[in-house]
C-alpha cells in the first residue's frame, strides 16, 4: 500500500531488527516472518509520536475542515480497495 519495493521493505525491516526495535517471528504456517515491536521499539515510538503529530499539524494547517474530511474519505476508500 505504501508503494515500496519489496526489497526496500526487507532492508528497512532488517535494519529495524538489527537495532532491536522489532523481532521477526515466523507465522503459524512458517511461510512468512511477522515483525513484532520490542520494548525498545515501543519506547522509541512513544517518544517520536509527539514530534510526528506536530509535523502533521504543520503539514495540514492550510487545509480547511472540509478539505481534511474529503482527504480522509479518499484515503479510507483507497484502503478498502487496496
Amino acid at each position: 500500500m505504501a508503494g515500496l519495493d519489496p526489497n526496500t521493505v526487507s532492508q528497512i525491516i532488517r535494519g529495524l531488527e538489527l537495532k532491536k526495535f522489532i523481532l521477526r517471528k515466523s507465522s503459524s504456517d512458517g511461510s512468512a516472518k511477522n515483525p513484532i515491536l520490542t520494548k525498545k521499539g515501543f519506547d522509541l515510538l512513544k517518544k517520536a509520536m509527539p514530534a510526528v503529530e506536530v509535523k502533521d499539524d504543520v503539514f495540514f494547517q492550510d487545509l480547511t475542515e472540509k478539505e481534511l474530511e474529503y482527504m480522509i474519505g479518499v484515503f479510507q476508500k483507497l484502503l478498502k480497495t487496496g
